[in-house]
């Protein structure tokens, strides 16, 4: 997993989002999910899965409306370290009936999909090994099949008491206005790379061989995102050092994406009005 996500690679660490209620969202987060709320005021909370590390910041904003059919979050999806960890998960999602969505086995990885009380989409998947990943011509083969629930539900010995400590945004899925523009926005400017374009309506890009570290779609025919929604405000894009970092300013100021300095925080915002800030690690 810290191949894929770690200082070496160019991934999603957190995400920032709106939500209606921070005492409803973050009782979810916690009390549903297993996460730890490490910072709380009466407007903003931070979730983590290891008490240090944040990985989304709920921020509780006056005259919020849900986001609808606009663009932006289709969902986050949390990475766990092992089979046996989603097993954990899945365990512990069925004594309090957690609303579950769905579930697939999308060869590259196994997933259970839900939403929070906002209607974020959320997943929480394992990876299998990597070397199963891509088929004899080198194509990655990525689908769609049934989920093994008794395989992952058997795969633990009881229900996890929370989420790993290890667990990671492993990507991010958007619903987008158009296609082709973040496409060439997500590939051209940021500098990921194109893996998948086999999914009508979406595409799906990596950083050094991952299945996907972003994915966008326009599945939902989604209008461009207005402020006063809840739902995704921004993400923080890692790069592995300092030249990719500023090769993506560049490129983003060359072609009408400007980048700002707000205290020593580079940001830009994307098609659709997601915020993107970048650090290096």
């Amino acid at each position: 997993m810290s191949n894929y996500h770690g200082p070496f690679t160019l991934h999603i660490s957190e995400l920032h989002l709106f939500v209606a209620d921070l005492t409803r969202s973050t009782a979810f987060y916690r009390d549903a999910l297993g996460f730890k709320v490490v910072a709380h005021d009466d407007c903003t909370a931070d979730v983590s899965a290891d008490g240090i590390t944040r990985l989304l910041r709920l921020s509780e904003k006056p005259g919020l409306v849900p986001r609808g059919r606009t663009a932006g979050l289709y969902h986050v999806a949390f990475l766990l370290p092992s089979r046996a960890a989603l097993g954990g998960f899945l365990r512990r999602a069925i004594a309090p009936q957690l609303p579950i969505q769905g579930a697939a086995d999308h060869r590259v990885s196994e997933a259970i999909y839900l939403a929070d009380p906002d209607e974020n989409g959320i997943e929480i998947y394992a990876d299998r090994e990597d070397a199963g990943w891509r088929d004899e011509s080198g194509n990655l083969d990525m689908g769609t099949d049934p989920f093994d629930y008794s395989g992952v539900y058997y795969a633990a010995e009881d229900a996890s008491p929370g989420m790993p400590a290890e667990t990671v945004i492993g990507h991010l899925h958007l619903a987008v206005h158009n296609l082709d523009e973040s496409l060439s926005f997500y590939r051209d400017v940021i500098g990921l790379t194109l893996t998948a374009d086999t999914y009508p309506g979406a595409f799906f890009l990596s950083s050094k061989g991952y299945h996907h570290h972003l994915a966008v779609n326009a599945w939902e025919h989604a209008m461009r995102r207005t402020t006063d929604r809840t739902g995704l405000v921004g993400t923080t894009v890692v790069f592995p050092d300092c030249e990719s970092a500023q090769a993506a300013v560049a490129r983003a100021n060359a072609t009408g994406f400007p980048v700002t300095d707000a205290e020593g925080m580079l940001s830009c915002v994307d098609p659709d009005g997601t915020i993107l800030y970048f650090t290096v690690i």
